[in-house]
């Protein structure tokens, strides 16, 4: 009997030790764990990162953008509507200065004067404003013959149509925007303003996915900014967000990886 209590007790102490070490090596994991996670959230001011990744959102300034919101400001951002896209992030840096020009409505003021303030509300990395002298935007609203006065229109019939002109790296200095005065209506034009003044800042493609964005490639008449309109203005003049910066660099900020991958 004493044999087998002897056994018994050293078997014991033995499963004992086993459990001990288990839990051990179980909270060390679970540090580990906790400080693998902390990694992925701080990354080094050289790679430009400084986000935090969850599983199904990406944290940007407070504000949770999905990869779809993301991927849908790679399409506008790096894209264009008439010309080659460059691949590049495109934006200013200077304080935009507009300039009105032509006969523009007192309506079409007080649009223009309400697509200024929402834009400057949404960011604070640049200001826009009304200026007399020395814009750097110019508007001008003229009869749709007259456009070609100034700069020329891609397409007949085009009632509203910007261009922009920026410097070797890839900030924009000076831009001309052309509103018709004699075919749309005010709703419609109150459209344009809108669409125009944004897509001047350096968001120039349009696309097929959200009806209700300011970037819908079909006609519309959409007078206010959707939400994930806001998100773009947003994301697009995050101090991160630089002049010149590719699709790859924009790819590494917000982290396209494999999440089932990493969350194993």
């Amino acid at each position: 009997m004493k044999k087998v209590y002897l056994l018994f007790t050293v078997f014991s102490t033995l499963l004992l030790l086993v459990v001990i070490i288990t839990l051990f090596n179980y909270k060390g994991q679970l540090s580990n764990s906790v400080e693998n996670n902390d990694i992925h959230k701080t990354h080094s001011e050289d790679e430009n990162m400084n986000q935090n990744i969850t599983k199904d959102t990406l944290d940007l300034d407070s504000q949770e953008l999905s990869q779809e919101e993301l991927e849908y400001f790679k399409e506008i951002a790096f894209g264009s509507e008439w010309d080659k896209p460059t691949n590049k992030i495109i934006k200013w840096e200077d304080d935009p200065r507009i300039g009105v020009e032509g006969a523009p409505s007192g309506e079409d003021i007080e649009s223009l004067k309400n697509v200024i303030d929402d834009i400057n509300n949404l960011q604070s990395s640049i200001h826009l404003e009304i200026v007399k002298d020395k814009p750097n935007i110019v508007i001008y609203f003229v009869p749709l013959d007259d456009f070609d006065k100034y700069i020329n229109n891609p397409m007949p019939n085009n009632w509203g149509l910007f261009y922009y002109w920026y410097s070797s790296n890839y900030t924009i200095y000076e831009s001309k925007i052309l509103i018709s005065t004699d075919k749309p209506s005010q709703v419609e034009k109150t459209h344009l303003i809108r669409e125009e003044l944004t897509q001047t800042l350096g968001l120039f493609n349009d696309s097929m996915k959200y009806e209700d964005s300011m970037f819908f490639q079909d006609w519309t008449t959409t007078t206010e900014f959707s939400d994930i309109d806001k998100k773009l203005i947003k994301l697009l003049y995050d101090e991160r967000i630089q002049p010149g910066m590719s699709i790859i660099d924009f790819e590494k900020l917000y982290k396209i990886i494999d999440f089932e991958k990493l969350y194993k």
